[in-house]
Protein backbone atom coordinates (compact mmCIF):
# COMPACT_ATOMS: atom_id res chain seq x y z
CA UNK A 1 0.00 0.00 0.00
CA UNK A 2 2.77 2.45 0.88
CA UNK A 3 4.60 1.67 -2.35
CA UNK A 4 1.48 2.26 -4.45
CA UNK A 5 0.58 5.47 -2.61
CA UNK A 6 4.14 6.75 -2.97
CA UNK A 7 4.10 6.00 -6.70
CA UNK A 8 0.75 7.75 -7.10
CA UNK A 9 2.10 10.76 -5.17
CA UNK A 10 5.12 11.01 -7.47
CA UNK A 11 2.98 10.79 -10.60
CA UNK A 12 0.53 13.39 -9.28
CA UNK A 13 3.41 15.72 -8.35
CA UNK A 14 4.94 15.37 -11.83
CA UNK A 15 1.54 16.25 -13.30
CA UNK A 16 1.67 19.46 -11.26
CA UNK A 17 5.20 20.33 -12.49
CA UNK A 18 7.10 19.26 -9.37
CA UNK A 19 10.49 17.60 -9.85
CA UNK A 20 10.07 15.03 -7.09
CA UNK A 21 7.88 13.91 -4.21
CA UNK A 22 8.62 11.62 -1.30
CA UNK A 23 7.21 10.90 2.12
CA UNK A 24 8.89 13.10 4.74
CA UNK A 25 8.10 10.77 7.64
CA UNK A 26 6.64 7.30 7.61
CA UNK A 27 2.96 7.54 6.71
CA UNK A 28 0.44 5.99 9.07
CA UNK A 29 -2.47 3.70 8.28
CA UNK A 30 -5.79 4.92 9.68
CA UNK A 31 -9.35 3.72 9.30
CA UNK A 32 -11.26 6.54 7.64
CA UNK A 33 -14.93 7.02 7.01
CA UNK A 34 -14.80 5.09 3.75
CA UNK A 35 -12.16 2.49 4.61
CA UNK A 36 -8.41 2.41 5.12
CA UNK A 37 -6.30 5.48 4.33
CA UNK A 38 -2.61 6.16 4.41
CA UNK A 39 -1.95 9.61 5.87
CA UNK A 40 1.38 11.36 5.85
CA UNK A 41 3.41 14.36 4.83
CA UNK A 42 5.20 14.55 1.49
CA UNK A 43 8.08 16.80 0.54
CA UNK A 44 7.60 18.28 -2.92
CA UNK A 45 10.48 19.83 -4.85
CA UNK A 46 10.11 22.44 -7.58
CA UNK A 47 12.19 25.31 -8.97
CA UNK A 48 11.49 27.41 -5.86
CA UNK A 49 12.72 24.74 -3.47
CA UNK A 50 10.91 22.37 -1.12
CA UNK A 51 7.41 22.50 0.27
CA UNK A 52 5.59 20.09 2.55
CA UNK A 53 1.99 18.96 2.11
CA UNK A 54 -0.26 16.64 4.05
CA UNK A 55 -1.53 13.73 2.01
CA UNK A 56 -4.38 11.29 2.21
CA UNK A 57 -4.16 8.18 0.08
CA UNK A 58 -7.27 6.06 -0.38
CA UNK A 59 -6.54 2.49 -1.36
CA UNK A 60 -9.21 0.32 -2.89
CA UNK A 61 -8.70 -3.02 -4.64
CA UNK A 62 -5.09 -2.37 -5.56
CA UNK A 63 -5.72 1.18 -6.79
CA UNK A 64 -4.26 4.19 -4.98
CA UNK A 65 -5.81 7.66 -5.14
CA UNK A 66 -3.86 10.45 -3.43
CA UNK A 67 -4.97 13.90 -2.35
CA UNK A 68 -2.59 16.75 -1.53
CA UNK A 69 -3.84 19.02 1.25
CA UNK A 70 -2.37 22.29 2.48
Amino acid sequence: MQRDCSKEGIETAWGRNYYSAQYHDSPRLVEGRYGWELRGKMRLHDRKGYSYVDTICDYDRGRADIEFRR
